[in-house]
C-alpha cells in the first residue's frame, strides 16, 4: 500500500469470527488536494433522482391511486391530490374487488377509491391493464333488522339506524354475482358507505354484505352452501340443536358433530392426560335460504357424558358440514347443556 500527499487509501482490518461483530471490509478513500470527496459531489448538485414512469412502460405496482371523479365510455377520471387523471380501459383490462365475485367497469362509482396498473400514455393519461377497487371505511356496520321500500334498518349495539337507498346505491356480496337490494335479508351483517343525513339516518352510496370469513383456508360461502349460524349449540336432554345458515338457495347435506374428551391413561408408573376426539352424533339437513336454522343432532352417550362433566356444562364441539359435490367444511362452536 502506497501513500502520497494527494491520496490516502487505507483498508480497514477484518473482524475475526468469534471476536466481536463480524463485518465486511470497508475501504476509506479520501481525496485530498483534488477536492472531490462525497461532500463535494453532493454540494455540486449531482444527486440522482428516483426513476419516473416512462411512457409506454408497463408497471407491476400501481401506477396511480385515487378517487373516481367521473365515469365515461371506455374511460374514467380520478383525482390524486390536485391532479385529475384520465384512465383509459379496454376489453383486456381486468378488475378486482374483494367484495364482488365478478368485478367490472360497472362496479365503479363516483367516489370509489382505486389503484390502477398500466402504462403512461401521456400527461395525466393512463392506459389501464388492471384496476383494483379499494375498500373504503364504512360509515356504519350492523345487522339488518327489517326491510322496507327504499330503506332498511340495522342494529348496532343498542342503536337502531335507518339506511335510505336509491337508484344509484350499489351493492356488493362476495358470495353473489350481481348483488342488489333483494340480496339483503334479516339477520345479514352489512357495512354501509354514504353520508349522515340525520340522527341515526344514513343515505347509502354503497352497501356491502359481509360474508363470514372462512377458517383455515376454506372457500368463500357460495349459493347453496351451509355454514354454522350465530349463537351456541343448545342441548336439551340428549339432543343438540345446532344453528346453520344457508346462503342463496336450498341447502342439503349431513352434519357430523364430535367433541374433545380429556382421557387419563396409566403408562407404567406415570399418569398421562391427553385429548381424544369423540364422535358425538350425525344428522341430515334440508333447508331453505336464511340464517340460523336449527338442526337436531342426537348425541352419543359418551359425548353426552363428556358434556355433563365439563366445567359449566359447556364444551367445544367440532362440526363437519358435508354436501354432495362440495368440499367439507369444518367449524367449531360451543355446546351448552
Amino acid at each position: 500500500m502506497t501513500t502520497s500527499d494527494d491520496t490516502i487509501m487505507k483498508e480497514q482490518p477484518r473482524h475475526r469470527w468469534g471476536r466481536g461483530r463480524p463485518s465486511r471490509p470497508r475501504l476509506a478513500v479520501f481525496l485530498g488536494t483534488a477536492g472531490l470527496g462525497v461532500a463535494g459531489v453532493v454540494g455540486a448538485g449531482l444527486a440522482l433522482p428516483l426513476p419516473a414512469p416512462v411512457a409506454g412502460a408497463a408497471t407491476t405496482r400501481p401506477l396511480v391511486r385515487g378517487k373516481v371523479a367521473s365515469l365515461g365510455t371506455g374511460s374514467f377520471t380520478l383525482t390524486q391530490g390536485v391532479a385529475t387523471i384520465t384512465v383509459d380501459v379496454s376489453p383486456t383490462t381486468t378488475y378486482a374487488d374483494a367484495a364482488v365475485s365478478a368485478a367490472s367497469l360497472a362496479t365503479l362509482s363516483a367516489g370509489s377509491r382505486v389503484a390502477v396498473k398500466g402504462t403512461l400514455a401521456g400527461t395525466n393519461v393512463v392506459d389501464a391493464t388492471a384496476v383494483r377497487i379499494l375498500q373504503a371505511r364504512p360509515l356504519v356496520r350492523g345487522k339488518v333488522a327489517s326491510l322496507g321500500t327504499g330503506n332498511f334498518t340495522l342494529t348496532r349495539g343498542v342503536a337502531t339506524i335507518t339506511v335510505d337507498v336509491g337508484p344509484t346505491t350499489t351493492y356488493a356480496d362476495a358470495a353473489v354475482s350481481g348483488a342488489s337490494f333483494a340480496t339483503l335479508s334479516v339477520g345479514r351483517r352489512v357495512a354501509v358507505e354514504g353520508t349522515l343525513a340525520g340522527t341515526n339516518l344514513v343515505d347509502a352510496s354503497r352497501v356491502r354484505i359481509v360474508t363470514r370469513t372462512p377458517r383455515r383456508g376454506l372457500p368463500v360461502l357460495r349459493a347453496g352452501e351451509a355454514r354454522l349460524g350465530a349463537g351456541l349449540g343448545r342441548v336439551r336432554g340428549a339432543v343438540a340443536f345446532i344453528p346453520l345458515s344457508c346462503q342463496g338457495g336450498a341447502c342439503r347435506g349431513t352434519l357430523r358433530l364430535s367433541v374433545t374428551e380429556l382421557v387419563t391413561l396409566r403408562r407404567g408408573r406415570s399418569i398421562v392426560h391427553r385429548d381424544e376426539l369423540v364422535p358425538a352424533g350425525v344428522a341430515s339437513y334440508a333447508m331453505a335460504a336464511g340464517p340460523n336454522h336449527l338442526v337436531a343432532v342426537r348425541l352419543e352417550p359418551r359425548a353426552l357424558a363428556a358434556l355433563v362433566h365439563a366445567r359449566g356444562r359447556r364444551l367445544t364441539a367440532t362440526a363437519t358440514i358435508l354436501a354432495a359435490g362440495r368440499p367439507s367444511v369444518v367449524e367449531h362452536l360451543e355446546l351448552l347443556a
